[in-house]
């Protein structure tokens, strides 16, 4: 299970000196009360199984199911929704799309829900990304974390069971990177034993 928190290094001569919170001291305990309250539904959600049949249509509105798409192979799923804020979405596809360029990443799934097929079409020509993004038409993976207000990002296993679960935060790109490096790495050793 992977859980994220965030903690910020202080000079301890500057903490002696403040007296009033700033607008960062402010963003970063509601980040981190943020992600307390999202606690719970990491712990449910980590090894939890997700039906190999979900349907996904893609921009040409053929289906497929979710087994057939990620092959049997361990996969990192990128999963937003429509109610999310759009910079989120898009900080967090611009680093997948930097770490698949960088690395032939190729094992990703990028999966999003709307309110019609006329809005996903609209939104997924708009992004223009060098990989397909999947629209689900029953809106829910069945994961307590989903349709939150953020975006996340998990590892699929073959068995279709869901590991390391990571909310990215957009002011956090480091942190975005460093998850991103290790599923590659992770993804691509498990990956190697399968045929």
């Amino acid at each position: 299970m992977a859980v994220v928190g965030f903690m910020r290094k202080t000079n301890k001569a500057k903490a002696v000196k403040a007296t009033t919170k700033t607008v960062s001291d402010d963003f970063l305990n509601g980040t981190k009360a943020e992600m307390w309250d999202n606690y719970v539904p990491f712990m449910y959600d980590d090894d939890k199984s997700i039906p190999k049949e979900t349907p996904l249509i893609d921009s040409l509105e053929k289906e497929f199911t979710l087994k057939k798409l990620t092959n049997g192979r361990y996969t990192l799923i990128v999963r937003y929704s429509f109610m999310d804020c759009e910079m989120c979405v898009d900080t967090l596809l611009t680093h997948v799309e930097k770490l698949r360029k960088q690395t032939k990443y190729k094992d990703i799934l990028v999966i999003t829900d709307s309110y019609s097929e006329r809005d996903y079409l609209i939104k997924v020509t708009r992004f223009k990304r060098p990989f397909k993004i999947y629209n689900l038409p029953e809106t829910r993976l069945g994961l307590s974390i989903e349709n939150k207000n953020f975006p996340f990002m998990f590892v699929l296993t073959p068995d279709m069971r869901v590991t390391k679960i990571f909310v990215p935060i957009k002011e956090y790109s480091a942190q975005i990177d460093e998850y991103l490096n290790y599923t590659n790495e992770y993804i691509s050793n498990a990956n190697s034993s399968i045929k």
